[in-house]
């Protein structure tokens, strides 16, 4: 389960992209963040807290900034990062070493995803 902050910021001055942002996000159970202040006059924003199964990204085009606090990868997701982009994943859930697929085997066993990448490779 991922775990992400989300400013989504108003684009258009009458706000119905921004309304329509809102209601998205909270229909997947994000929450507005009550230690930030929102408004809703133009400029209008606001800071949500969302957990999901999703992979979310920023997207300033409509208005929407996303601050991971928490994110489970995948075995792809690890294999397509660097080396040290790697391992300062890897080291956030206590997993540390030099051979690289002996890491993502105990990243996998931490998050609880060995289950899935052992199915995968039968």
């Amino acid at each position: 389960m991922n775990e992400y902050k989300i400013a989504i910021s108003a684009n258009d001055p009458y706000g119905a992209a921004f309304l329509k942002t809102v209601v998205g996000f909270a229909n997947k159970g994000a929450v507005i963040d009550e230690a930030h202040s929102w408004t809703c006059k133009f400029p209008a924003k606001v800071y949500m807290n969302i957990k999901t199964d999703e992979y979310l990204e920023t997207d300033m085009v409509n208005g929407i900034q996303v601050f991971p606090i928490s994110i489970t990868y995948t075995k792809e997701m690890l294999d397509a990062l660097e080396w040290t982009a790697f391992k300062d994943v890897v080291k956030k859930r206590g997993v540390g070493g030099r051979d690289r697929a002996q890491m993502v085997r105990q990243y996998l066993e931490a998050t609880h995803q060995d289950d899935q990448s052992a199915s995968e490779t039968e």
